[in-house]
């Protein structure tokens, strides 16, 4: 099992930390940072998402899948967005 922190200030946002655990799929990930997610719950339904994706990481279906939570969940990410998101988890998986 291979573990990876990417940690990237998103220009014009926030900090965003991202700790993860893998092999042949994401078997952990934490996303910590100074952005915002309202409501805050909304943030496990992301990491349960991502939780079990295959590597490689088809990135543009899990920032559509992370895109239909937040839609979902009327959610709104201030200092962040999904895209961004899945960028830092990409670097931590390298």
């Amino acid at each position: 099992m291979k573990s990876g922190t990417a940690t990237r200030k998103i220009p014009g946002g926030k900090m965003v930390r991202v700790e993860t655990t893998f092999d042949k799929k994401v078997e952990s990930v934490k996303i910590t940072g100074d952005f915002f997610l309202h409501p805050e719950e909304t943030l496990e339904l992301i990491v349960k998402k991502i939780t079990g994706s295959s590597l490689p990481l088809d990135q543009e279906k899990i920032i559509l899948e992370i895109e239909t939570i937040l839609e979902q969940q009327e959610a709104q990410f201030i200092g962040a967005n999904a895209r961004e998101i899945v960028s830092i988890l990409v670097e931590a998986l390298q």
